[in-house]
């Protein structure tokens, strides 16, 4: 049976500190783009969280319901090897299986892989270096172990709860005075790297961020060169065009299929937004600058496109 205090608390502790990374992981990812001129019945936010959690989502026309854009299973092969039947799933209605005429697959890359897994393992990768900081910090505070006679337990236990509470001085009854001629203490010696691993949480978050085509969380510009600047930024440009292509090719085979006008762009922060900032002179955080960024985005929403499969 586990012990509330020291067994149950503990883990919820640790359930929460991954799934704080995590959440905070996924609002990263689900906010990179805005979309443009959606259908009232499609929130950005769900289409955003089925291509995170599942890689693709399918858009269709509903007689009842209108456009929508649903998680789903893919079925079935066309000539060139991709799905070609699509059955939409909601958890108050069903659909009936629909070909890659009647609807449009939006991916969140072109392997369809979910953001979510990336996301998972560092979320498990920060609070697994968060914990080794913690147990790395609290040995700092208790670098001995305390060796005595089984009659001094309950003593050499509330002392070492005063060292963990930080309690400055210990009133101990005269007993006590001799703990040196009956207490053996072996040292741990355990070095204190939790500076290191703080480092090395930020270079985690920053391969994060250039996964999913954002900019390095950089708390050490100063001393980077320009130049390294910009490689760390055209390396989160290629990896946040994995991620625009196929939304913006959805959307030129919607515009097509059902005569809308959706559109998709990534989102710029103001901070990178303003002219003002030294690292926008020349490109914004996707490693773009503006004038090529208007062009591809005018060029590939302008187009017709054709179905996506």
């Amino acid at each position: 049976m586990f012990n509330f205090d020291k067994e149950v608390v503990p883990m919820i502790h640790s359930n929460w500190q991954w799934a704080d990374y995590f959440f905070k992981l996924k609002e990263l990812a689900t906010t990179m783009f805005t979309w443009h001129n959606l259908p009232d019945t499609i929130p950005q936010m769900v289409l955003e969280e089925h291509l995170f959690k599942y890689g693709f989502a399918i858009f269709f026309k509903d007689p009842n319901y209108g456009y929508l854009a649903l998680k789903g299973a893919a079925s079935g092969l066309d000539v060139n090897g991709l799905p070609s039947m699509f059955q939409p799933i909601s958890p108050v209605a069903s659909f009936p299986v629909m070909t890659s005429d009647e609807c449009v697959q939006i991916r969140n890359n072109y392997d369809r892989y979910p953001t979510a897994q990336t996301a998972f393992r560092y979320a498990s990768a920060l609070y697994d270096l968060d914990s080794t900081r913690d147990v790395n910090l609290q040995a700092q505070k208790t670098p001995y172990i305390l060796a005595g006679e089984k009659s001094e337990e309950r003593s050499l236990k509330a002392i070492f709860e005063k060292i963990v509470r930080n309690v400055p001085v210990m009133y101990l009854p005269k007993s006590l005075t001799n703990l040196s001629n009956k207490i053996q203490v072996l040292k741990t010696e355990a070095p204190f790297i939790a500076g290191s691993v703080q480092d090395m949480k930020v270079t985690i978050m920053n391969e994060y961020l250039n996964m999913i085509g954002l900019a390095i969380a950089d708390e050490k510009r100063e001393r980077r060169t320009d130049d390294e600047v910009f490689q760390f930024n055209r390396k989160a440009n290629a990896f946040a065009n994995t991620f625009l292509k196929p939304r913006v090719e959805a959307c030129d085979a919607i515009n097509a299929k059902f005569g809308l006008n959706v559109s998709v762009e990534l989102s710029v922060d103001e901070m990178n937004a303003n002219p003002e900032f030294e690292q926008t002179k020349n490109y914004n955080y996707t490693g773009w600058n503006s004038d090529y960024r208007d062009t591809f985005t005018s060029t590939s929403t302008g187009s017709g496109g054709g179905s996506v499969g």
